[in-house]
C-alpha cells in the first residue's frame, strides 16, 4: 500500500515518512532559533566583566599570567600511595608497565611517563589496545603482553576505572596495578589501587583534569620528591596537547597547564619531535590551543582512528632518534589526510540516515569506520542538537559505537538506564562509547529514543549566543587586540570572547573561493567564512577581533561567525554580582 504526501504530491509507501517531510524537518533543525544575549558590564573593566561574565572568580592578572605555581598543592585520593609505590619501582630496578588509551589523552600520557620514568633510571615499557579488536581500557590481552615482558607494576593512564576484568587478569598474575584515569566511576570498580578525581571520596578540586594532567601531577610529585622537578615540567608541551585534545576545561589549574605548556611551544623549548611536525606543517604562525586542539591533536588521533593502534604515534613522541622522529612524522600527517578525506565520504553517509522525528539519533551502518564513528557522531549533534550515537559491527560481531550529547542531556545517565542490555559501556555526561549485542540493539534504541522524546517533550531547543560587548571599529586598536591575545588560551569552558559590530556596511565585497565573503571598513578587514554576503547592504556581525599574520605582515581582522539583520533582537544579560 502506498499514499500520497500532501505536501509534494509523491507517491510513498506505508508506514515510510516522505523524504520531503525528513528533509523539512532537518531543516528546521539545523537553522533552529538563536538568542543574542549582549552582556552588559556595568561600567567594569573588559576582563573583569569577561571573568564574571563566565563565573571565574579569580584575579584578572593572576588569571591573564597563568604563572607556574598555579598548579594545586592537593593531592589526589591514593596519590601517597601510589608515588610510594612508584618510588619503590624505580630504587629497586623492577620494570613498569604503561598502558595508556589509544586517544592523543592517553598517547600524550603514555609519552610523558616513560619519558619521565626512563629519565629516573626507570625499566619501562609500554601497551596500548587496539580500538577495534581490544576496545577501550585495560584488558586481559594487553595485561598478558605486559606479563611476558616481566613487567611486575602497570600503571594505566586515561584509563581502567572500569577495566574490571583486565585489572582480574592482571591480580591473577600477581602483578600490581595503579589506575591513574579521570572518567566517571561504574557502581563496581577494579580491585587495584585508583587514582581519579571522579572517584567517591575524591577531594581533588580539578575534576576537569585530563587523563595525561593526572599522570603528570603523580609524577610531578615523585619528581619532587627526588629534587627532579624541572624535570616533570619539561613535559608541559605534551601535557598541553593532551589536555586540549580530549577538551579540557581551560580553566583554573587546566588553564595553567595549557598556558605554560605553550609557552615552550612557543619559545621553542618544546621536544624535538614536536619541532619537526611545526616545520612539516610549515606553520610559522605563534600556536595557539587552536592549533593544538585542530591540528596537532587530529594527527596524533589519525593512526588509531584508521588503523586501531596508535603504535607509530606513541613511538614519534618517545624516541630520541631524529631520522625516526622525521620519518614517523612524516607517516603521521599522512595518515591524517587520509582521515580528514574519509571522514567527509561517511559524514554524507550518516546525515542520509539521521531520522529526525526521533529525539535520540541512532545510525548504524556497515560502511562507517569504527575509528570516525565518535567524529561523525559529535558533527550530527552539534548540527542538530540531538544526542546520537553512531554503531558498526566490530571485528568480534558486537555492535560498537560512540556517542555525543550537550548541555543538559546527560548521555552517561541515559546509558545507566540500559546498562544491562550492553556487553560494557563508559565515558561521562557528553560523551560514551558503548558495545552490545546485535540482538539487544532494538531494544536499547528504543528505550534511548524514549528518554529523548521524554525529555525534549514540550522543550525548544534555543542556541543562546553570548556577545561579551559592542565594539566599533574605533576601539580595534593595536593594544586591545594585544590584550585580547593575552586572554589565551581559549577553548572548552573558557571561550574567545565575542563582540557585535553594528551598522557596518559591506561595499568593497569579495567573494572567495564560491563561498567565503571578504570586505575591508575603516582600514580593518571582515572576513566570513561560509556566508556569502550581498554588496551594498548594512548589517550587525557578531565574530572576534585578531591579528591576521600574512608573509610577516600583521593586519588586524576581524573574524564573523553571525550575520545579523538590522532588525534582529538583541537582549541585555545582566552580569551576576555574586
Amino acid at each position: 500500500m502506498a499514499y500520497i504526501c500532501e505536501i509534494c504530491g509523491e507517491q510513498v509507501e506505508d508506514e515510510l515518512i516522505c523524504s520531503c517531510v525528513i528533509e523539512s524537518k532537518k531543516e528546521a533543525l539545523k537553522n533552529r532559533k538563536k538568542k543574542y544575549l549582549l552582556i552588559n558590564s556595568n561600567g567594569e573593566d573588559l576582563i573583569t566583566a569577561l571573568l564574571k561574565a563566565r563565573q571565574i572568580d579569580e584575579d584578572s592578572q593572576k588569571f591573564i599570567e597563568g604563572k607556574i605555581d598555579g598548579l594545586l598543592n592537593n593531592t589526589f585520593l591514593n596519590e601517597e600511595k601510589a608515588i610510594s609505590i612508584i618510588l619503590d619501582y624505580l630504587e629497586n630496578k623492577k620494570k613498569i608497565g604503561i598502558y595508556g588509551d589509544y586517544d592523543a589523552d592517553g598517547i600524550t600520557g603514555i609519552a610523558v611517563a616513560i619519558s619521565i620514568l626512563r629519565k629516573l633510571g626507570g625499566d619501562v615499557t609500554y601497551y596500548v589496545n587496539n580500538r577495534f579488536t581490544e576496545g577501550f581500557g585495560i584488558g586481559p590481552t594487553g595485561v598478558e603482553a605486559l606479563k611476558k615482558e616481566n613487567v611486575d607494576l602497570i600503571i594505566t593512564v586515561d584509563n581502567g576505572i572500569a577495566g574490571i576484568e583486565g585489572v582480574g587478569k592482571a591480580n591473577e598474575l600477581g602483578m600490581t596495578v595503579i589506575v591513574t584515569d579521570h572518567h566517571e566511576p561504574n557502581d563496581i570498580l577494579p580491585n587495584a589501587l585508583i587514582v581519579d578525581p571522579k572517584q567517591d571520596g575524591c577531594t581533588y578540586p580539578n575534576k576537569e583534569i585530563t587523563g595525561v594532567g593526572v599522570i603528570f601531577k603523580i609524577l610531578l610529585r615523585v619528581c619532587e620528591k627526588l629534587d627532579r622537578k624541572n624535570l616533570a615540567l619539561k613535559q608541559l608541551d605534551l601535557v598541553a596537547l593532551g589536555t586540549v585534545a580530549d577538551l579540557g576545561a581551560l580553566v583554573g589549574e587546566n588553564r595553567v597547564i595549557v598556558k605554560n605548556g605553550l609557552m615552550l611551544w612557543n619559545w621553542d623549548k618544546c621536544r624535538l619531535n614536536l619541532k619537526f611536525l611545526k616545520d612539516k606543517l610549515n606553520l610559522k604562525r605563534t600556536v595557539t590551543s587552536y592549533d593544538l586542539g585542530f591540528i596537532y591533536g587530529p594527527i596524533l588521533n589519525a593512526e588509531s582512528r584508521l588503523y586501531g593502534k596508535p603504535e607509530k604515534a606513541v613511538e614519534w613522541l618517545i624516541t630520541e632518534n631524529p631520522k625516526k622522529m622525521e620519518s614517523l612524522c612524516s607517516d603521521l600527517v599522512k595518515m591524517n589526510e587520509e582521515r580528514k578525506s574519509n571522514l567527509e565520504k561517511q559524514l554524507v553517509i550518516s546525515d542520509s540516515l539521521v531520522d529526525p522525528t526521533k529525539d535520540f539519533f541512532f545510525i548504524y551502518d556497515s560502511c562507517i569506520e569504527e575509528g570516525l564513528a565518535g567524529l561523525i557522531a559529535s558533527r550530527i549533534m552539534d548540527t542538530y542538537k540531538r544526542p546520537t550515537i553512531v554503531l558498526k559491527k566490530d571485528s568480534n560481531n558486537n555492535v560498537k559505537g560512540s556517542g555525543r550529547s550537550f548541555e543538559p542531556f546527560n548521555l552517561k545517565e541515559a546509558l545507566d538506564n540500559v546498562k544491562s542490555f550492553l556487553l560494557s559501556y563508559g565515558g561521562h555526561a557528553l560523551a560514551c562509547g558503548i558495545t552490545l549485542d546485535e540482538s539487544q540493539l532494538v531494544v536499547v534504541k528504543n528505550i534511548l529514543e524514549t528518554k529523548g522524546l521524554q525529555f525534549f517533550k514540550d522543550k525548544d531547543i534555543v542556541d543562546e549566543v553570548i556577545i561579551d560587548g559592542s565594539l566599533g571599529t574605533h576601539h580595534l586598536t593595536e593594544s586591545f587586540i594585544d590584550l585580547l591575545e593575552q586572554l589565551e588560551p581559549f577553548g572548552m569552558g573558557f571561550k574567545r570572547p565575542s563582540f557585535i559590530m553594528k551598522d557596518i556596511p559591506v561595499r568593497d565585497l569579495l567573494i572567495l573561493k564560491e563561498k567565503h565573503s571578504k570586505f575591508s571598513y575603516n582600514n580593518i578587514n571582515f572576513i566570513a567564512f561560509n556566508k556569502i554576503l550581498e554588496r551594498n547592504n548594512d548589517y550587525h556581525f557578531i565574530g572576534y577581533p585578531k591579528w591576521n599574520i600574512y608573509n610577516g605582515r600583521k593586519k588586524i581582522q576581524f573574524v564573523i561567525h553571525h550575520v545579523l539583520d538590522k532588525e534582529t533582537e538583541i537582549c541585555e544579560l545582566e552580569t551576576s554580582t555574586e
